[in-house]
């Protein structure tokens, strides 16, 4: 039953991503507060490891916060069919939301999370993950990152862990 519900669930996120997508932009503005009326809802939230409406940003704009925490919390995702996704999806709030780092903690969420993924060698999904990397680290601030030296030698420690497990 629990297989069944997903498959309804995921069905109609993918269909409002469809809706989002193919809808002219000055058709999307007539309906923009049935939409920020859903996405502003708890419950879609929910379900936040699904879809991010990545053609309607200004949905989203009351809720950058959600949609940061949403995003970075699933940044060490191990399934190959949701990480493309996740990482698309980091990269698109990393350069829509202007103060992403205000709302999540890069040392207690986005950092550990990169650190372990980095040691895991990609969990098996390097070539998904490392393409990514360069434009993740380009949107790093120095605020965020602290001493650059020490950021990057744990960065490359930690790689270079992944690269032996491997």
């Amino acid at each position: 039953m629990e297989a069944k519900y997903q498959r309804v669930l995921v069905s109609s996120l993918q269909g409002y991503s469809l809706y989002l997508a193919k809808l002219p932009q000055d058709q999307l503005k007539m309906v923009y507060d049935i939409n920020k009326k859903l996405v502003s809802s708890k419950k879609f939230w929910k379900y936040s490891k699904h879809t991010i409406p990545m053609k309607a940003p200004e949905l989203l704009a009351d809720e950058t916060a959600h949609a940061c925490v949403s995003v970075f919390n699933n940044l060490d995702e191990a399934d190959p069919t949701v990480l493309p996704t996740v990482w698309d999806a980091a990269l698109h709030v990393l350069t829509t939301v202007q103060d992403c780092w205000f709302h999540v903690s890069a040392e207690k969420l986005v950092l550990p999370k990169l650190w372990n993924i980095l040691r895991q060698g990609g969990q098996g999904n390097a070539a998904t993950i490392f393409p990514n990397l360069m434009p993740l680290l380009s949107k790093i601030p120095v605020p965020v990152r602290g001493d650059t030296a020490s950021f990057y030698t744990k960065f490359f420690s930690n790689m270079r862990q992944g690269y032996v497990r491997q």
